[in-house]
């Protein structure tokens, strides 16, 4: 959230140089540790996993814009994701492009 509140602030300072701001929507999903498929999940990925969460492209691009250390365990296509997933995060991402 604090660096959603820096690139709003920085974004006039972007706009003034002439930058062009694009958007996009960050959502990361979360497997309900009740459900099922969180004890699969939790084998497939590793025993240790505290939670298990699923990041769409934009969260992945906005992690590494903010060298935010994330742990892969494998990509998969939307219709291969876990069924009951739940909203974690779910908000716009703007970048200079």
């Amino acid at each position: 959230m604090r660096h959603v509140v820096e690139i709003t602030q920085q974004i006039g300072v972007i706009r003034g140089r002439g930058g062009r701001i694009e958007r996009e929507e960050v959502e990361v999903l979360t497997l309900d540790p009740l459900n099922p498929q969180f004890q699969e999940a939790r084998e497939e990925y590793g025993q240790d996993a505290f939670s298990v969460l699923f990041l769409n492209d934009a969260a992945r691009r906005a992690c590494e814009m903010y060298n935010i250390d994330v742990e892969y365990r494998a990509e998969m296509e939307e219709d291969q994701l876990p069924q009951n997933l739940g909203v974690s995060l779910r908000m716009d991402h703007y970048f200079e492009a």
